[in-house]
């Protein structure tokens, strides 16, 4: 689209925007919408999403798919957390490690495969067979959701609609406070390292490719970082 200067960065701010818009949605679904029926929702957001940054033929229209993306992901990263959780009450250390393990190594190879599918595809194409792959996804969560529910259903937490009390009474204690800006903080660095590195690499030594290598090393520190925590 011929961005140049701080728009190259743009797909990443405003994936980040649609993340922080399921912060402040998601606490209104509790108690309201089952889970697993998120999850299903989530994979169809992404999918809708990626279609959208497929065919976008504007960047305003890239911006908008790029907002839908970070609100897909929100959403399917909060509520799988939550409903492992759920799956685990007493003991959900390790399998937090499993989950957020798998989703390094997601990251640490989609970097590296889409590198290789460009060598074959225009950029749209990337878009399209990883839209085709959520859509295989979220026909196997539905499955997989069918078959549990015949079982007798997932055995989620029941919970209690939210109500602004108890928003306030959250933030009443200084220790919840103190997480929650070092959340704020800690993905802040995360987007600011794996944004601005691609960039660095392009425009210092003209090496785009070495930035998908950056991103891949990045993510395999975090996934070894992701297993050995819970231990």
């Amino acid at each position: 689209f011929h961005l140049t200067g701080a728009g190259e960065g743009i797909m990443s701010s405003l994936m980040n925007v649609g993340l922080m818009v399921t912060f402040l949605v998601s606490p209104l679904f509790q108690g309201r919408i089952k889970k697993m029926k998120m999850i299903m929702v989530s994979t169809i957001i992404l999918t809708v999403a990626l279609l959208i940054c497929g065919f976008a033929g504007t960047a305003i229209i890239f911006g908008i798919g790029s907002i839908v993306l970070g609100i897909g992901s929100g959403f399917l990263d909060g509520y799988m957390n939550s409903t492992l959780i759920d799956l685990y009450p007493e003991d959900s250390t390790k399998p937090m490690g499993l989950l957020h393990g798998f989703y390094g190594i997601g990251s640490l190879v989609m970097p590296l495969i889409l590198q290789a599918l460009l060598l074959w595809f225009v950029w749209r194409g990337a878009y399209y067979l990883v839209a085709a792959l959520f859509v295989i996804v979220a026909v196997f969560i539905v499955v997989l959701n069918g078959k549990i529910e015949k079982a007798g259903g997932l055995k989620e937490t029941e919970e209690q609609k939210l109500k602004f009390a108890d928003i306030k009474n959250y933030f009443s204690k200084k220790t919840n406070i103190v997480m929650f800006l070092y959340a704020i903080l800690a993905a802040m660095a995360q987007a600011g390292i794996v944004s601005w590195v691609v960039r660095f690499v392009t425009l210092k030594y003209n090496a785009e490719a070495t930035g998908a290598l950056c991103v891949t090393i990045f993510w395999l520190a975090a996934t070894v970082n992701r297993f050995l925590m819970p231990k």
